[in-house]
């Protein structure tokens, strides 16, 4: 079988599977018609998959029955776009519509990937920073039509950061108390503010964060947020205070729905 056939069957394989399957964030996945779909099994396997939200980066991802190519799945998922749910949340992609997957391949660190598209810069900040979720993988070399990218890793995207980058939880996972929440961010002094809000936006939860880096160097965070709420949708908000005047900036909202 050919890799272009390898391709389409995992490719309709994974659609299935974000049919029927969930997240092993404890996340459900939404159908492009914006239905919830059950929590996979145990022996799943979460990738992300790195959209644009307002010019920058923003993490969304699946869980599929695992599998060695993790790579390629997230790239699969890259190329399928937001869901119709995410896209209300102002998420969308900047990769060409019918891009396809031709090859990839790893060697020391570094993932090659061939497209059959020329990718804008946007684009290609979505095909780095998706494929440099991994720690197995230092760069990556986007091929297409026009010709080889050099090596391309996150740092190269800085301008197409946001201050301050969720990585999780994701739009529409399931959480529970405490809600752990990752990134990284570039943020004055390396801080930040987390807020959880319920579905009428009482605040359940705040938090200051700090990340190992900032004021012009990206670090990464880790933190928890204890609450106590009833099963129902939720929203975490993560901002700046501006140094100038303490007003909210660089605001991202991302829905979440609590479980019992």
């Amino acid at each position: 079988m050919s890799f272009r056939a390898c391709l389409l069957v995992t490719a309709v394989a994974f659609a299935l599977l974000l049919s029927a399957c969930g997240g092993s964030e404890s996340q459900q996945a939404t159908t492009r018609a914006g239905a919830v779909v059950p929590t996979m099994p145990a022996g799943s396997v979460f990738v992300r998959a790195y959209y644009v939200r307002a010019g920058k980066m923003a993490a969304s991802g699946r869980s599929f029955v695992h599998t060695l190519a993790v790579g390629q799945a997230s790239i699969v998922l890259l190329l399928g776009g937001p869901t119709t749910a995410e896209s209300k949340t102002g998420l969308s992609t900047a990769l060409p519509e019918n891009t396809e997957l031709k090859k990839i391949t790893t060697k020391d660190g570094r993932m090659t990937v061939r497209l059959s598209r020329n990718l804008g810069r946007v684009a290609r900040a979505q095909v780095a920073t998706t494929l440099t979720q991994f720690p197995s993988v230092r760069d990556v070399v986007i091929v297409t039509p026009s010709g080889s990218t050099r090596p391309l890793d996150r740092a190269g995207f800085e301008a197409l950061m946001p201050a301050v980058l969720i990585e999780s939880p994701i739009p529409f996972a399931q959480v529970r108390s405490p809600l752990h929440v990752s990134g990284s961010s570039n943020t004055f002094e390396a801080t930040s503010q987390l807020e959880l809000l319920d579905a009428n936006g009482k605040l359940l939860a705040s938090k200051t964060v700090t990340a190992s880096s900032g004021t012009g160097t990206r670090g990464t965070f880790s933190v928890n947020l204890r609450f106590k709420a009833p099963a129902g949708t939720a929203t975490l908000v993560s901002y700046e205070e501006s140094a100038k005047d303490g007003s909210h900036i660089d605001v991202v909202r991302i829905p979440l729905r609590i479980s019992r």
